[in-house]
């Protein structure tokens, strides 16, 4: 490793190597440099299925929480969107708006009570017998 002595116009003296180590590095390798280190997998929780016959389960405990999660965020939004919460995420405030309808609608809507449903049990009994 030689190193090169340059004289430099404000009169300083730069050592430089042959092979590059004092240079700069340039963008373009910083980036190759990165995207060799994105194909390391991370360390943690595994992220690669099973090869072997727990594929499957893995795949559907996947998607099950999947749905869990899914569920969740939405009840949360809804909850949010009822307390009088404001959420920026257009596609959850959607979702939350949707729920929060639907919760209404349940509480609004009126419960036939057990005597009415009694009364309708007797009348169809009726008309199947041909009374009324």
């Amino acid at each position: 490793m030689q190193k090169l002595i340059i004289a430099m116009v404000q009169g300083n003296i730069k050592l430089k190597s042959r092979n590059g180590d004092g240079l700069k590095k340039s963008k373009n390798s910083k980036i190759k440099k990165a995207a060799s280190r994105a194909h390391i997998t991370p360390k943690g929780n595994p992220t690669a299925l099973p090869k072997n016959k727990f594929r499957e389960e893995a795949l559907l405990d996947r998607q099950l929480s999947k749905a869990i999660d899914k569920a969740s965020e939405q009840k949360m939004a809804a909850k949010v969107i009822q307390g009088g919460g404001k959420i920026t995420l257009t596609d959850l405030k959607v979702k939350g708006k949707e729920l929060s309808r639907e919760i209404r609608r349940n509480q609004v809507k009126r419960k036939v009570t057990r005597v009415e449903e009694k009364l309708n049990e007797l009348k169809a009994a009726a008309e199947r017998k041909g009374e009324i």
